[in-house]
Order: structure tokens, then sequence, then C-alpha cells
């Protein structure tokens, strides 16, 4: 499967630290202003070298936690053919109505997607290694999240519920597809192209100590809805997501947190293989290839034991690291009488480095599974 290795050759951070909500406002509020600058260079035996790299921009002007805005822009370009980018704003306090307004916009070509097929939980034969081309599709993509995320006036501070809207835009279409690829052979729903445009409704319900470092605490998200043909979309489909995390930190034989998170994710409709629910790769399944296992739902825990070993205070560096399990299984509709048969489990370690300030800080992965080795390079913890 993928193996991909990142050298960061640049850091450049511009601004000051940042301030909380207790602490005096200077009158330069410039001064609450960070910047992140990464260029990056990978490799992958997949696509070849990757360039690429990304700009991060936290305003902490007025206040309000974890800052009074974000925004970040990323983009990567590979020799093998694949081109990212990334657009993601974050406003904890919209135009100050106590309203969360975040946005995510990604634009994709990809040359080396994977289809491992539909309620695949089988061994793979041939292997991934032995004819990697069957697994792999070139694809064009475009997806948009617009999430609104409004606070009951009466349940404020780090214990809070809000009510959560989300509308989540995904267009997809394979092109220059041959015999020879899976994806072909299969013709799944979607292998045509086209859009999907769901309208979710929910809440969340926030109660963890810190938002971007938690150490104790839950967090619950609740959404379900439908994609509508016609309004947005070519399939009518209705989904659901229960996702519940919590974190205990303890201090023997010295200070540790415990993280723990479950997903369901559930789809039921003229669902196309984009829109499907799957397993694998740095989201999930770390160690296993993206997408690996496809269906219409999964369940999936991720235990991860997580300590901060050292730090340089005159430069604000602090590294540390963490050991992680993860395990799922995916499935349809008819098998929910059978939830323990098919568990993919995978387990890993973590490597983290916080730069110059606390909310940003880079994570590797090094994931483990009975199909091979994953290494996937993100930014803040994966819950």
């Amino acid at each position: 499967m993928r193996r991909s290795f990142l050298f960061l050759f640049l850091i450049l951070f511009l601004g000051s630290r940042s301030y909380g909500q207790s602490d005096p406002l200077p009158a330069d509020t410039t001064l609450l202003v960070e910047y992140a600058f990464i260029p990056a260079l990978s490799f992958n035996s997949d696509f070849g070298l990757i360039f690429g790299g990304l700009v991060n921009r936290y305003d902490y002007s007025k206040g309000y936690q974890p800052y009074s805005a974000f925004t970040g822009v990323n983009a990567l370009i590979s020799t093998e053919g694949l081109f990212l980018a990334n657009l993601n704003n974050d406003f904890p306090n919209f135009l100050g109505k106590n309203i969360r307004l975040t946005h995510f916009l990604s634009v994709s070509q990809f040359l080396d997607d994977n289809f491992f097929g539909i309620a695949q939980n089988d061994k793979l034969f041939p292997s991934f290694e032995d004819d990697p081309e069957l697994y792999t599709f070139n694809s064009f993509s475009i997806r948009s999240e617009l999430q609104f995320r409004k606070a009951m006036q009466y349940y404020e501070g780090t214990n809070r519920l809000e009510f959560l809207f989300t509308n989540i835009f995904n267009y997809e279409t394979p092109f220059d597809t041959d015999v020879d690829m899976l994806i072909s052979q299969v013709s799944p729903l979607g292998f045509t192209g086209g859009s999907t445009n769901l309208l979710l409704a929910g809440f969340i319900l926030e109660r963890r100590d810190d938002e971007i470092r938690p150490t104790k605490g839950t967090f619950t998200k609740v959404m379900t809805g439908p994609s509508i043909k016609n309004l947005g979309s070519k399939y009518n489909l209705y989904q659901s997501w229960v996702e519940q995390r919590s974190y205990v930190t303890v201090n023997f034989p010295f200070e540790m947190t415990f993280a723990n998170r479950l997903i369901w994710s559930h789809s039921n409709g003229d669902t196309p293989y984009w829109a499907l629910p799957r397993l694998g790769g740095e989201n999930n399944l770390r160690g296993f290839p993206d997408k690996r296992f496809m269906n219409e739902n999964y369940i999936v825990i991720n235990t991860e034991v997580r300590k901060w070993l050292g730090r340089l205070p005159f430069i604000g560096t602090e590294w540390g690291g963490a050991f992680f399990l993860d395990a799922g299984r995916s499935f349809s509709n008819d098998e929910f009488d059978d939830l323990f048969s098919d568990i993919h489990v995978a387990a890993g370690f973590s490597g983290l480095l916080s730069l110059f300030t606390e909310d940003f800080f880079l994570r590797g992965d090094f994931g483990f599974s009975k199909e091979g080795t994953g290494v996937y390079i993100g930014i803040g913890f994966l819950f």
C-alpha cells in the first residue's frame, strides 16, 4: 500500500504569542495575529515526489476561544499526477451573534485514487502489491462543507450545547478509465459521475476542557439528513453520523491522556460509491489503504495514549508522542444482527511537535495492519 514520508525544510512563524480571554489586550492588536508558513517536500512510492505547502492564519484579537478567526490554505502537486488544493475558514463567533461558522473547500485531481470494491472485507486477491493498477483509477472531485453551530445562551463556557446545520456538497467523476481497472469492471453507482448535496441537522454537546488539546471531558456529535435529487444532487439518499469522544488524564506513573473515539456512519437509498461510509487511511483505520472498506455502514473505535515529553519555552517548541489502536467494521444495512464479525484492527504510534504556538502542532502517525504500513503527516490530533 501507499507509504509517504514528509520532510519539512522551512518553517517560518510571524507574530507573537497567543492571548487568553483573561489576558489584557495590547493596543496594537496586530500582535495578536500569528501566521504559520510551511513549504514541504515529500516522497511517496506511488505518487513520486510531492511538493506543496500551507499557510495558516490565527487571529486572537477578540479573545474568543480557541481563536477569533482561522484561515488555512494548502496545496499539493506530485510528479505522478496528484493535485490538491484546500481552503479552510473558521469563525467561532460569526458577526458577534454566538454562531460558529466554518467552511471547507477542496478541489482535487487524482490519477491514483483507490477503489477496492463495495462490501469487500476479504483479503485482496491479487494483493495490492501484486497488481496495484487493478485497484486504482483517475478521478476529479470537489467537496464543499458549510457548517453553522448555534450555542444555547444558557449553556455557555467549556460546557455547551450547540444546534448544528451542515451542508456537504460532493462532486466526483472518474475519467480515462479502462477495462483493466476494477472500478470499470464493477461500474458502481456513480461511475458516470455526479453530485450529492447533503442537508444535515443535529447537535453537538461540548464538554472538553480544550478543543485543540483536550485532556479531559467528552464530545458528542449527532447529525442526520437527506440528499434530495434535483436539489444539487443526482441521487436520493439519507445519511446519519453519531460520534462520541472521551478524554481522561492520569498522573500515575506519570501524566498521560487516554483519548477514545467511537463513530457510527450510516447511509441508505441510492448512494454513489464516493458517498458511501468508508474505512481505511489516516482518518479512521491507520495502516490500511485509504477507502479500503466501503459499505452502507461502518463502526470504528480509536484509542490513543498521549504524552507530551518536553519543551523549549524560549522558542515555544514542545514534543511528545502517542500509541494508538484502531478497530472497525464495514457492513450493509442487512447485517446489524452480526456486528462483531470482520473486525479490522490496526495499531501504531505517533510523534508530536508543537511549534511556537500551542494551537499549531504536527503529528506523524505510523500505522501497522495485516495489509501493510501507513505513514501519515497531519496537523493537530486526529480527534
